[in-house]
């Protein structure tokens, strides 16, 4: 089965539910996405074990936009 992703920014997608001090990280290199110095356009890639998880909104994982294409370089963006 195909994995899928989907392209998003943080205000979007996590808008206030984030940690008590601000940090989104990769699961891959844990890098904090939502630093404004180390990521300005706020990219986050969602990634979706399968399609009744996509359609549900039921994220496996979030990465940034390095690792996602270094170590899942093939699935469906959507």
């Amino acid at each position: 089965m195909p994995a899928y992703a989907r392209k998003t920014t943080i205000k979007d997608q996590f808008g206030a539910r984030r940690t008590p001090d601000g940090a989104i990280l990769c699961n891959r290199c844990n890098c904090n996405i939502a630093d404004e110095n180390a990521n300005p356009e706020g990219t986050v890639y969602l990634l979706y074990t399968d399609k009744a998880h996509l359609n549900n909104n039921i994220p496996h994982d979030v990465y940034c936009e390095g690792c996602l294409n270094t170590y899942n370089p093939k699935p469906k963006i959507v």
